[in-house]
C-alpha cells in the first residue's frame, strides 16, 4: 500500500500478546496492592473511614462548626461504594482496598464491551491496554480506593452509550455514567462531554434528555432518601474548596501530561487521511482537548494533580480506535505516524514499568502487619473506650495512616487531619467546639505515633506551614497526659 508502513500478521499478533501483558500487569498490581495491609497515600484511610461511618449511620458530611472535623469534598459515591467492601471483608483497610482493585476490574469489564462493538475484539484489548499503561504512570491512582478507579466506571458506561441500541439502552447509560461522577467529584461530568458532544452531533436528543433525567435523579437520591448525606453541609464544603490557590507549577505538569496522552491523537490528526465520515471523530477529539485544558487548570489548586487527568485516557484511547483498527485489519500505519504511536509506547511502557517498581518496592517493605497488630493490642486493652489518632511530625506521619484499623467506637473519627488540610487551606479557623472537647477529654485514649511531639504535622500543601496553633496544642495539654507506649504509639489519657 503506497505511503504506509506495513506491518506482518505475526507483529499484530506480538502487539496484541503485548496488550494482554500489560492488562495482566495491571490486574496483578491492583491486587497485589489491595493485598498489602496498609495505604500508600494520606487521603486514602480518609476514604475508609468514611465507609465506616457510613457503615455507622454516622453523618457524611459534618457541619462546619462542630466540635468533629473529618468530613472532604469527594461526593457520596465515594464512600458508598467502599462501604460495600468493608462491609463484606473482615480487615477495614484490605476491604477498602479492594473496591478500588475491582473498580479497576469492573472498568477493564465495561470499556471492552464498549470497544468490542466498535472496532471488534483485537482493537479493544489493545485500546484497553493503552487506558492501563497510562494510568500506571500515576502509580497506584488507577486502582487505589481514592474516586479516580471509580471515575474510570463512569467514563466506560459514557462510552458504552455510543454502542448501545434501542431508545432506552443510551440514555440509561449515559445517565448512570454522569451520576457515578456527579457524586464522586462535583466536576466529574466535565469529562463526558466529548461523548455528549458526539450525541450532539448527531442529534440524538432523547437519549441527551432521558440522560438527563437520569443523572438528576441519580445526584439526588442520597442526599433525599438519607439523612446521611447533608446537601448544605457539603455544597459549603465545595464552597470552601474553591478558595483554594492555584500553583502555576502544578498548571504546568498537568499541560505537560496533557500534552503526552494527546499526542497520538494530535498526530493521527495531522498526519492520518480523514473523510466527511470522520466528523464526529473531530468534535469527539476537539472536545476532548478542551475537557483536557479545563481539567488541567481545576487540577492545578494545592493538593491536587497530574491524576486529575486519569479519567481522560479511556476517552483518548476511544479516539485512537481508527488508527489502531487500520493497523489491526490492514497491518498498515502511514511513516510518519508509525514513527510516532512506536515512540510513545515506548516511553508510556519504560516510565510505567518504571513508577510500578517503586509502588511494588513499597508494598515489599511494608511494616503494615506489625503496626495493626499492635493497634489490635492497644483495642483490645482499652475494649470499651473510644480511641482515636493524631499525627506528629517527622518521618512517623504514615503511622496516622493505619488508623482505620482501630474501628473507633462513635464517632468513627473525631478529627481527620487529611481532610482538615483542605480546610485548613480555605483559612478556616478551628472550631472553639474542637477546642473545648480536647479540654474536656471527651475521648478516652489519643494515640500518637510513639516519640511524636503531639500535632506538630505540617501541611502537605503549600506553603506547607504548621496545621495547628499553639492554642489547639495548648487544649490538648490541658486535656491528656502521656500514659505509657506501646511498640508503636504513645498512648495519652485523660487527665
Amino acid at each position: 500500500m503506497p505511503g504506509t508502513s506495513q506491518a506482518t500478521p505475526l507483529v499484530v499478533r506480538w502487539m496484541i500478546a503485548l496488550a494482554v501483558v500489560i492488562i495482566a500487569w495491571y490486574l496483578l498490581m491492583a491486587f497485589a496492592y489491595a493485598r498489602a495491609p496498609s495505604f500508600l497515600d494520606h487521603f486514602e484511610p480518609s476514604i475508609a473511614l468514611g465507609a465506616l461511618r457510613v457503615l455507622a449511620g454516622e453523618q457524611a458530611f459534618h457541619d462546619p462548626q462542630n466540635a468533629a472535623q473529618y468530613a472532604s469534598i469527594y461526593g457520596p459515591n465515594a464512600y458508598l461504594v467502599p462501604a460495600v467492601w468493608v462491609a463484606m471483608w473482615p480487615e477495614v483497610i484490605a476491604g477498602s482496598k479492594l473496591a478500588g482493585a475491582f473498580a479497576g476490574v469492573t472498568f477493564c469489564v465495561l470499556f471492552t464491551v464498549a470497544c468490542v462493538r466498535r472496532h471488534g475484539p483485537a482493537v479493544a484489548v489493545m485500546q484497553l491496554a493503552l487506558t492501563v499503561a497510562g494510568g500506571l504512570l500515576f502509580g497506584h491512582a488507577s486502582y487505589w480506593n481514592r474516586p479516580e478507579p471509580l471515575q474510570l466506571i463512569g467514563i466506560a458506561l459514557a462510552l458504552l452509550s455510543l454502542t448501545c441500541r434501542g431508545p432506552y439502552g443510551p440514555a440509561v447509560a449515559l445517565g448512570l455514567a454522569i451520576t457515578m461522577l456527579v457524586n464522586l467529584k462535583i466536576h466529574s461530568p466535565l469529562y463526558v462531554f466529548p461523548v455528549i458532544a458526539v450525541l450532539v452531533h448527531q442529534r440524538h436528543w432523547r437519549v441527551l434528555t432521558l440522560g438527563a433525567v437520569v443523572a438528576i435523579v441519580g445526584f439526588s437520591t442520597p442526599f433525599l432518601a438519607s439523612e446521611l448525606f447533608s446537601l448544605p453541609n457539603y455544597v459549603g464544603m465545595l464552597f470552601a474548596a474553591s478558595q483554594h490557590p492555584r500553583s502555576f507549577e502544578l498548571l504546568g505538569l498537568n499541560i505537560l501530561y496533557l500534552v503526552f496522552f494527546t499526542l497520538p491523537l494530535v498526530a493521527d490528526a495531522v498526519l492520518g487521511r480523514r473523510s466527511s465520515s470522520d466528523e464526529a471523530a473531530g468534535t469527539f477529539g476537539l472536545t476532548l482537548g478542551g475537557v483536557g485544558v479545563l481539567v488541567c487548570v481545576i487540577g492545578s489548586k494545592s493538593g491536587a494533580g497530574p491524576h486529575h487527568l486519569l479519567p481522560l485516557l479511556p476517552l483518548v484511547a476511544w479516539g485512537l480506535g481508527r488508527p489502531i483498527r487500520a493497523f489491526v485489519d490492514a497491518g498498515a500505519l502511514r511513516p510518519r505516524y508509525a514513527v510516532v504511536a512506536t515512540m510513545w509506547i515506548v516511553v508510556l511502557l519504560w516510565f510505567g514499568a518504571r513508577v510500578q517498581l517503586r509502588v511494588w518496592t513499597s508494598i515489599e517493605q511494608d511494616q503494615g502487619r506489625r503496626v495493626i497488630a499492635d493497634l489490635q493490642a492497644i483495642r483490645a486493652t482499652y475494649a470499651q473506650s473510644s480511641i482515636q489518632m493524631g499525627p506528629a511530625g517527622g518521618d512517623q506521619r504514615s503511622l496516622y495512616w493505619y488508623r482505620p484499623a482501630l474501628r473507633s467506637r462513635n464517632p468513627v473519627d473525631f478529627l481527620d487531619v487529611t481532610t482538615w488540610m483542605d480546610t485548613h487551606l480555605s483559612g478556616h479557623p478551628m472550631p472553639t467546639a474542637t477546642l473545648n472537647a480536647l479540654e474536656q477529654g471527651q475521648v478516652d485514649v489519643w494515640l500518637i505515633p510513639k516519640g511524636g511531639v503531639p500535632f506538630t504535622l505540617t501541611s502537605y500543601y503549600p506553603p506547607h506551614g504548621p496545621l495547628f496553633t499553639p492554642e489547639f496544642r495548648r487544649s490538648f495539654e490541658l486535656g491528656y497526659r502521656w500514659g505509657r507506649s506501646s511498640d508503636y504509639f504513645d498512648v495519652y489519657l485523660p487527665r
